[in-house]
């Protein structure tokens, strides 16, 4: 996938899952925790990033957390560049984006909290990206889900 993080996220783990097509609709279940990176630069503390490569056209991600922490939503340009950030338009305090990426290429995905101290579980929704890039403590698992839901097999 090539190229620079941004700093504002550069220290952040960061992993590559294969291409997705612009239709699929695919949930990602992460958390923010004690060992999560922090960007104080973006609305948060604790973060997890979640890569886009090959991305272009619509796309819409919502981040639900429930009770547990009011979610907080970025997406961010190869360079670090602010494409939408959102805090509560998903509905009781979850976060939704609905925006285009253009021109193709690779982008971010950070998901964060209102408040910086927050922690607890959370589902990232992502529909209509090529690709998806989850967190270090569940790209193993995502991965193997995504291959078998690709194969056919459940």
């Amino acid at each position: 996938t090539g190229g620079s993080v941004p700093s504002v996220i550069a220290a952040c783990s960061i992993s590559d899952l294969a291409a997705l097509t612009p239709t699929t609709n695919v949930n990602v279940g992460g958390a923010l925790s004690e060992s999560d990176c922090v960007t104080n630069a973006l609305q948060g503390g604790r973060t997890d990033v979640y890569r886009l490569s090959n991305a272009s056209g619509r796309i819409r991600i919502t981040m639900t957390a429930g009770s547990m922490f009011d979610p907080y939503l970025h997406i961010l340009s190869s360079s670090g560049s602010t494409i939408a950030s959102d805090d509560d338009s998903g509905g009781n305090l979850n976060s939704s984006i609905d925006t285009t990426l253009s021109p193709a290429g690779t982008y971010y995905v950070v998901a964060t909290s209102y408040d910086g101290d927050d922690r607890g579980t959370y589902t990232l929704n992502i529909r209509g990206a090529s690709a998806v890039l989850a967190p270090a403590e569940s790209r193993a698992s995502t991965a193997r889900s995504i291959e078998r839901k690709v194969k056919g097999r459940p």
